[in-house]
């Protein structure tokens, strides 16, 4: 699978999570601010995926593992401050921050992850 393949598949599988409202359901984001947020967290994604393409030979797997670990942080931290958010009775400001920027962080590395890991599940020709 060509790199350019597995951000073109990367961007349609972002473009169907956003059209199906799953992340919304989910309340991973706000109905209000989702579009928007999706539409820049997959803009800095897709510029870090170039990135880590870039830098392949050199760190590949060990920035995966990072990659990784930070896609699993950043949804911790969206669903827990959402949680939080939601719960409030006043609606922490606070919380409502870490959402949304947690937010971007969880859309821009979920692009990140499959667009680099997309690869290794497809065999080369």
């Amino acid at each position: 699978m060509s790199k350019v393949t597995s951000i073109a598949i990367t961007v349609l599988i972002v473009g169907l999570i956003y059209w199906t409202g799953v992340m919304s359901k989910l309340n991973l984001s706000h109905p209000f601010w989702e579009t928007k947020a999706t539409l820049v967290g997959a803009a800095i994604g897709l510029v870090l995926a170039f990135g880590i393409v870039a830098l392949r030979g050199r760190a590949g797997c060990f920035v995966n593992g990072v990659l990784f670990a930070a896609l699993l942080l950043s949804f911790a931290v969206t669903w827990r401050a959402a949680r939080f958010f939601i719960n409030s009775p006043d609606y922490e400001p606070l919380a409502g921050q870490i959402w949304f920027f947690g937010y971007h962080a969880f859309v821009a590395t979920l692009v990140a992850v499959l667009a680099t890991m997309l690869p290794r599940f497809f065999p080369k020709r």
